[in-house]
C-alpha cells in the first residue's frame, strides 16, 4: 500500500512538473508576443503623431493658400473697377 501511494505521489509529482515546464514555456510565448504587440503600438503611435504634425502643416498651408487666393481675388477685382472706370471715361469723352 505504501509502495503504491509512493508511485501515485511521484506520478503526480511529474505530472505537475510536465504541467510547470509547459506553463513556463506559454507564458515564455505570451512575453514575447506582448513584447512584439507593445513595440508595434510604439511604432503606429510615433506614425500616428508624425501624420497629425503632417496634417497641422498642411492644414496651415490651406490657410496661407486661402489667403493669398483672396488677396489676389482683391486685387482682380480692383483691377476689374479701375479698367471699368477708364472705359468710362474713354467712352465718356
Amino acid at each position: 500500500m505504501r509502495k503504491s501511494l509512493h508511485i501515485i505521489y511521484g506520478i503526480i509529482i511529474f505530472i505537475l512538473l510536465v504541467l510547470s515546464i509547459i506553463g513556463y514555456s506559454y507564458c515564455g510565448s505570451y512575453k514575447n508576443k506582448y513584447q512584439k504587440l507593445s513595440d508595434t503600438l510604439k511604432e503606429r503611435n510615433n506614425e500616428n503623431v508624425q501624420l497629425v504634425e503632417r496634417v497641422r502643416a498642411l492644414e496651415q498651408d490651406l490657410e496661407s493658400t486661402k489667403s493669398q487666393l483672396q488677396a489676389k481675388n482683391n486685387e482682380a477685382d480692383m483691377l476689374n473697377t479701375a479698367l471699368s472706370d477708364l472705359r468710362k471715361r474713354v467712352i465718356g469723352r
